[in-house]
């Protein structure tokens, strides 16, 4: 269940983020309502200890996000 949750939570501030922080856009492209945005959003708050409102804040997830999303992209290479 916290896999899930966290899958949703990483899924919905990607969303967010490519439309522009609109909680509106966010919720049609995830087929749900803006309140469960938001909430989400305040999930994703208490979780990483960042504001939302601050760029600095979002700019540092948005880079752990790439980074974390490159991490299960790339290939594993065994010796």
């Amino acid at each position: 269940m916290a896999r899930r949750c966290g899958e949703h939570l990483f899924e919905t501030f990607r969303v967010w983020q490519e439309n522009d922080g609109s909680v509106r856009a966010t919720a049609q492209a995830l087929i749900c309502q803006p309140n469960t945005v938001r909430y989400r959003l305040r999930r994703i708050e208490q979780r990483t200890g960042r504001s939302l409102p601050r760029p600095r804040e979002i700019a540092e997830l948005c880079l752990a996000c790439e980074v974390q999303r490159h991490r299960y992209l790339r290939p594993k290479k065994w010796p």
